[in-house]
């Protein structure tokens, strides 16, 4: 599941957060991945269940966590030029 997040382009991601987050009838989709996967990545639920993390676990995670950032930020630039030549 998290490497389909790490295929999408920066529309892609933007898209999702456009049209589930910003929308008040539906779930924060986008906003609930990335704050699920921050606390997995931090460690927590699997130490308070008396696991030890799985370092490739991590890196996955924090690879996805990474990728949806860029993605957003990616895109940001170009909103910001759109935004000016109308």
């Amino acid at each position: 599941m998290l490497n389909f997040f790490n295929l999408l382009d920066a529309q892609c991601v933007v898209d999702i957060y456009l049209n589930y987050d910003c929308d008040l009838a539906l779930a924060n989709i986008f906003e609930r991945l990335v704050n699920d996967l921050s606390k997995i990545a931090q460690g927590r639920q699997a130490l308070a269940l008396g696991e030890y993390p799985v370092p490739k676990r991590w890196e996955l995670i924090l690879t996805t966590l990474l990728h949806l950032s860029q993605a957003m930020g990616d895109f940001l630039p170009q909103t910001v030029v759109h935004s000016f030549e109308c």
